[in-house]
């Protein structure tokens, strides 16, 4: 088997925690390309992490390893139990005639910041778009935790085929800005319950090849003394009419 760096981009991972009135979990979303075949993948949890769901049922449950043979879905999800340790995610799958080996390490360490991304089609109020759509893009950041989280930076990267329309950026914490493509956001303090908002718009351009804009933000912060992330939010899947 050979282990092949350019081929990583067949298996992608975001990793993102829901904030439930029971439970909180953290929640792997794993995207196969359509070439990759044969997938066998295993998920290697630290003691006292639990498997709560997944989208396919697990092959096999063996101790600190849970495996999935053959997934026949290009995309499939599953949560667990946070954890302050780090759960690794390997996959073996084949391209043409050679197989290939992934792996992705989970980050742990408890979360303290509810993140949330929203885009809102201005024009015609849908999921999708059309080159001249003006795309409204919202990024929140809730302190969901006990303690004070300070220093949070937050980041954006305007994709192509879209265009940022000037001065449309805002927040109402921190200060926010727009450096080329790159969207920068600094809150210097989130206390307890409270929660920011940064909004900014773009248009969707002509020439884009592909039938979709995939739109994320990573962002990260300090508490207890400790830095956590970078983090993702979960991504945002725009289709071309």
């Amino acid at each position: 088997m050979k282990d092949m760096s350019k081929c990583q981009d067949r298996l992608d991972m975001s990793v993102y925690t829901v904030y439930e009135p029971e439970e909180t979990q953290m929640r792997v979303t794993l995207l196969a390309a359509s070439s990759l075949t044969d997938i066998e993948c295993a998920m290697h949890l630290p003691e006292g992490v639990i498997l709560r769901s997944s989208s396919i049922p697990p092959a096999k449950v063996e101790e600190e390893t849970v495996t999935w043979t053959n997934p026949n879905v290009s995309r499939w999800e599953v949560a667990v139990t946070p954890s302050l340790e780090t759960i690794r995610f390997t996959a073996t799958g084949r391209i043409g005639n050679e197989r290939v080996l992934v792996e992705r390490v989970v980050q742990g360490g408890e979360k303290f910041v509810l993140a949330q991304l929203i885009v809102c089609n201005q024009s015609r109020k849908v999921s999708s778009y059309q080159p001249g759509d003006v795309l409204e893009i919202e990024i929140r950041l809730r302190n969901c935790g006990t303690v004070d989280v300070v220093q949070l930076f937050g980041s954006h990267m305007i994709r192509d085929y879209l265009s940022y329309i000037p001065d449309t950026l805002q927040t109402d914490k921190g200060e926010g800005a727009v450096v080329f493509r790159l969207v920068r956001w600094r809150i210097p303090l989130l206390q307890p319950g409270e929660e920011a908002v940064l909004t900014f718009q773009t248009r969707a351009q002509e020439g884009n090849p592909h039938d979709h804009i995939t739109i994320g933000a990573t962002y990260t912060f300090q508490a207890r003394s400790m830095m956590y992330g970078p983090y993702e939010t979960e991504r945002i899947l725009l289709s071309k009419e």
